[in-house]
């Protein structure tokens, strides 16, 4: 049987790679005890998924998602200082890691003492993404931060480490962020972000290697062909990149990548028998960027295409998730719905910008109000 805290510690060989090939070649960097002393070798053998498992723990999913996005955000930035990329390689690390999606796992390491290891190795890494650093310098602190990363998801993981179900979920959620990512780096099927496309490859390549030393033997064991076309739909997804600042000459729609995703997950979902992927998050930060360039429309003198686009992001947003925060704050919902209506109808009625800002602002904060329940670990305001 397969040794999950073994493999999950050697993915840290595979992480300055791209999704097709490594930049350089390195040796592996293996932590010998976790932070707390929990020994990274066990002689326990997988969970094997059956109908009987219980559902997984989803703050415990969001959490370790968290740490394999800030993989793939330092294998981003490690990627662009190799090509000296250096304030997008700052980036990266300081905004993106540090910023925001150490906040989810702040307090769950806090509990274990382990918070600041992490921080610290991370600040160190992300004072050297800079071009006055030297090669040795860099590559011993990227190293470093890769080991802490791997330290902190075993302690987070802790006796989900070896359960198929939980890390095919992990895998599952930072693919489902990774569509929001790419959502927001095309448009017309042109990369308008380039920083948004760099998130898109770091975490899919942060995802692909979790996938392939925590989730695929357990899987090949139990449903092979799934696991083939797992195999097969991750190369498909790799065929999208060129490398993280160069792009290829076509590039796919987001509606068509949304949907390589989407087979993706459901094929991991099906494998892995996990309960239904939650969308509510994701459809709220979508709605949230509706919102923005509804708003955008309505600054620029455009109020039919304002109007157009929020209708839209009503039926396409707030209608799929009305059941699911309502289940959980039904007053939250019945305010949301109130102050999206109110918005729509200053834009319908050509009100004065600073209403509809204000209308905006104020919706803004109710959908904020509905991401913290719904993804209690995300940080307000953070789109990874």
């Amino acid at each position: 049987m397969w040794d999950y805290r073994k493999r999950f510690v050697n993915i840290v060989i595979m992480a300055a790679c791209t999704l097709n090939a490594c930049s350089q070649t390195t040796s592996p960097v293996v932590p010998t005890k976790v932070i707390t002393g929990i020994p990274i070798s066990t002689n326990s053998a997988p969970v094997i998924t059956t109908p009987s498992r219980p559902s997984v723990d989803q703050d415990q999913v969001a959490q370790l998602a968290a740490i394999v996005k800030m993989r793939g955000h330092l294998m981003a930035s490690y990627n662009l200082w190799n090509t000296k990329s250096f304030e997008d390689a700052y980036t990266h690390t300081n905004e993106h890691i540090l910023d925001e999606l150490f906040y989810a796992v702040r307090s769950p390491l806090k509990s274990k003492n382990a918070d600041l290891e992490l921080q610290d190795k991370l600040l160190t890494y992300s004072k050297s993404a800079n071009k006055s650093s030297t090669s040795v310098n860099f590559e011993k602190n990227y190293k470093q931060a890769l080991a802490a990363l791997n330290e902190s998801y075993i302690l987070l993981a802790n006796d989900r480490l070896n359960d198929l179900r939980t890390q095919a979920a992990v895998v599952r959620d930072v693919l489902d962020t990774a569509t929001s990512e790419y959502d927001e780096a095309v448009n017309n099927d042109k990369v308008t972000n380039a920083e948004e496309w760099q998130d898109t490859v770091g975490f899919l390549n942060a995802t692909r290697d979790l996938y392939i030393t925590s989730v695929e033997p357990a899987l090949k064991e139990i449903a092979p062909d799934k696991t083939s076309a797992i195999s097969t739909q991750f190369t498909t997804l790799s065929n999208n990149f060129a490398s993280y600042s160069k792009f290829p000459t076509k590039i796919i729609s987001s509606d068509q990548f949304s949907k390589q995703i989407d087979e993706l997950m459901q094929n991991i979902t099906q494998a892995a028998n996990l309960p239904a992927a939650p969308r509510t998050a994701k459809l709220l930060i979508k709605t949230q960027h509706d919102v923005d360039q509804s708003l955008n429309y309505y600054r620029t003198g455009m109020p039919d295409l304002a109007y157009e686009t929020i209708i839209k992001c009503q039926i396409n947003g707030l209608e799929k998730i009305k059941g699911d925060i309502a289940n959980r704050d039904p007053n939250l919902m019945t305010a949301f719905d109130a102050q999206f209506n109110t918005l729509i109808e200053s834009i319908k009625t050509r009100a004065a910008l600073t209403k509809v800002e204000t209308d905006a602002t104020a919706l803004t904060e109710y959908i904020e109000k509905a991401l913290k329940i719904a993804a209690p670990s995300r940080r307000p305001g953070s789109k990874h």
